[in-house]
């Protein structure tokens, strides 16, 4: 096969030339979009691995026949908060042998030690971990959607603390040493309302939107991102064999079966679908749905079958979990990234009912299927990550840190951002709070109110598609250990091979490859293609047949071939002449063209600040705008706690277009809920008196200082009856 052909006698030196990683304390650049908000922490905290904890978190302690439903004779209890009196129906014992069912009964006993139960969830104490929260509650707050609701911007309040208040959120600790797995709520029937529905709307034709819904317009989109990145909400999607299903959201019976559902419909009979039978009320994803997943809540306990999101959710924590065992040194965000990219969804998109879909674990576990550009930019806003996944060419990368000797393996095709964008809002029928301060009889009192639209991407959603998104993304190959992909490599941004190796056996006709000073690629496919490789200081080995479009080399890069079956065939190649002479010389190789070097030729050192973080201004409004959240009440009237929100910041009614757009039903300088005959009107003691963030207590602010230990539950219930 042995042609070489040298077209170009014009060579630069290149021996001088090399990239590698380096790690600096100095500070760095950065986006001028994120100037602003970049700090430097004096302590960085980014290791995590598979023996932090998991916690269970509920509304109290439904720990019923605990042992006979999971195994476990205890578990511990996170004993800085007060215990609270045990809840009836064994919802926790059934969270948790959700949980078993998902990582399989040899790992969930193998790893008993790491589980403990906390009541309390909006807590910046949590310990590192995976954290699964069963407990919601839909504040349905109409304030907020009204043109004299507050717009904050781009800060930090009690307000964003919402369902969810996390460390993130609750203090200034910027690290990475959460998972957050939450559940949505789940469809609700007429049984526990008095409603307000002069229109007379059906019940099966009324959604019930999320907080975040309720709250998300009243931030920038900024905050919007960073209070949702270290989040995953679950719906709940169920198999039955009726197909009364209200909304179409249909899951393969292959994805349910690799769930680890537990039904008594056969798989021959039953037909799978977003939780909303006819005539209930949907909890859909709405503007969680960036961050949101469905996954199958059916579970059997004592003999009875029972569903709910609050058993959907712990499987998504177990799956979380096994890819954290799976891939050493990966990061929540990272193993969030791997969940939501793999679901399954009919059209590449967010959904409104289900976010990015159905949690498909068979895919997951076989590494990520996409770099979404949305979903790697949200690690900014943890300590040491701005530099790993930024460039200054509108890159941003997946940082995959293979630490020694481990070896990753991925075998999904890897492509970009979403490829579907959804072109047109949604209108739905709302259900919001009458008078939230009133209970009657007949329950809570609640208002249907009609036609509220909800944006198809609102701007803080722009990057995860890849014809909006301001950035392409790629892969960066850190640690000494190996990262091998089998798949075909589909993304349009670089792949760097900063240290250790990278094996490639499929195709990457879309990236191009460079290859720094000490770092190996290895290509081993059979009949490869690849667009561009550069060895920027690195070594290059073939194992097969592999034909690149341009490679380049510097003087003290190497490429080897092994096998008698190895070829390399080289459209055009780029480097010293002296190095073009030596390739042509090996047996097997051609080299169709040789070009000249260009002088710019050659990738920028990657230079990394790991206390490096965006972080948002704190404004606590409740303590008196300071930056440390201190109290959930005031000493002023809701009255005057409003005006002085309205003279700091704006109302929507006075705002931009561009921000009063994204309030669910305004549309043309109208908002929807104030001409709706069920609106009970604004209410601005939803800022301060038991507002949406304010679920929590004084007991959670007192316990950010203390100790954190752990009690066993038998001991806890005993003090919580005292």
């Amino acid at each position: 096969m042995k042609k070489t052909l040298i077209l170009l006698t014009l060579f630069l030196s290149l021996n001088s030339l090399s990239a590698s990683l380096k790690m600096t304390k100095e500070k760095t650049d950065s986006l001028e979009k994120d100037a602003k908000y970049i700090k430097y922490k004096k302590e960085k905290h980014e290791k995590m691995d598979e023996s932090s904890y998991i916690q269970f978190s509920d509304l109290g302690y439904g720990v019923q026949d605990l042992k006979a439903i999971t195994g476990l004779s205890n578990i511990n209890v996170y004993a800085s908060n007060k215990p609270t009196k045990e809840i009836d129906d064994a919802h926790t014992s059934k969270m948790i042998k959700s949980f078993k069912n998902a990582v399989g009964e040899d790992w969930f006993f193998r790893n008993k030690d790491r589980y403990y139960i906390m009541s309390s969830f909006t807590n910046p104490r949590w310990w590192s971990g995976i954290i699964v929260n069963s407990k919601f509650g839909v504040y349905g707050g109409r304030s907020y959607l009204s043109g004299d609701g507050i717009y904050f911007g781009n800060v930090i309040n009690e307000v964003l603390l919402g369902r969810n208040g996390s460390r993130r959120v609750f203090t200034d600790n910027t690290d990475n040493r959460n998972l957050f797995i939450t559940a949505l709520d789940n469809s609700e029937d007429e049984d526990d309302y008095k409603f307000h529905n002069t229109s007379g709307t059906k019940i099966g034709d009324i959604v019930v939107p999320t907080t975040e819904t309720m709250i998300f317009p009243s931030f920038g989109s900024e905050a919007q991102k960073l209070i949702r990145s270290d989040k995953i909400f679950v719906g709940e999607y169920i198999c039955r064999d009726d197909g009364e299903f209200e909304w179409e959201f249909e899951v393969p019976k292959r994805i349910a079966k690799n769930d680890k559902r537990e039904s008594n419909y056969s798989e021959d009979s039953y037909t799978c679908n977003f939780a909303a039978s006819k005539g209930e009320m949907a909890n859909f994803a709405l503007y969680n749905r960036a961050a949101a997943v469905i996954s199958n809540g059916e579970i059997k306990a004592v003999n009875k079958y029972s569903h709910g999101s609050s058993y959907a959710t712990p499987k998504v924590g177990g799956y979380a979990s096994l890819i954290q065992e799976k891939f050493p040194n990966m990061n929540y965000m990272q193993i969030k990234q791997v969940l939501l990219t793999t679901a399954y969804r009919p059209k590449d998109e967010l959904s409104n009912i289900a976010g990015w879909g159905a949690v498909d674990i068979e895919k997951a576990l076989k590494g990520p299927s996409s770099f979404n550009a949305g979903l790697i930019e949200e690690e900014k806003f943890y300590t040491g990550r701005y530099d790993k996944i930024f460039d200054k060419k509108g890159n941003v990368y997946f940082y995959a840190d293979v630490k020694d000797n481990d070896k990753w393996e991925w075998s999904n095709d890897i492509g970009g951002g979403l490829t579907s964008v959804p072109s047109n809002d949604k209108i739905y029928n709302f259900l919001v709070n009458y008078d939230k301060y009133k209970i009657t009889t007949e329950g809570k009192e609640k208002g249907v109110i009609e036609n509220m639209n909800i944006k198809a991407v609102l701007p803080s959603e722009y990057n995860y598609y890849e014809k909006l998104s301001k950035y392409n993304t790629g892969l960066r190959k850190a640690g000494t250990g190996t990262l091998t992909i089998t798949g075909d490599l589909n993304y349009k941004g670089p792949t760097q091979v900063l240290e250790g190796t990278l094996e490639i056996a499929g195709d990457a006709i879309t990236s191009p490859i460079w290859v720094f000073e000490n770092a190996t690629l290895v290509l081993d496919g059979k009949n490869q293609t690849l667009k561009e490789v550069n060895a920027d200081g690195g070594l290059i080995k073939i194992y097969g047949k592999v034909h690149i479009n341009e490679l380049a080399m510097t003087s003290i890069s190497d490429i080897k071939l092994y096998g008698k079956d190895s070829e390399l065939t080289v459209d055009k190649f780029i480097s010293t002449k002296e190095k073009a002479e030596k390739l042509g010389d090996i047996q097997d190789v051609e080299l169709k063209k040789v070009s000249e070097v260009n002088e710019k030729w050659g990738a920028n050192d990657v230079v990394i600040n790991e206390y490096k973080v965006v972080d948002l201004p704190r404004e606590f409004y409740l303590s008196n705008f300071g930056s440390e959240l201190k109290k959930f009440d005031t000493n002023d009237s809701y009255e005057k706690m409003y005006e002085k929100l309205k003279k700091r910041y704006t109302i929507f009614r006075d705002s931009d277009e561009s921000i009063k757009i994204e309030v669910p039903g305004y549309k043309n300088g109208v908002f929807a809920i104030e001409k709706d005959a069920d609106y009970a009107g604004f209410d601005p003691r939803e800022y301060s008196d038991n507002m949406i963030g304010v679920i929590s207590s004084q007991d959670d602010l007192k316990s950010i200082d203390s100790d954190f230990n752990f009690v066993p539950l038998d001991e806890a219930l005993k003090d919580a009856k005292k």
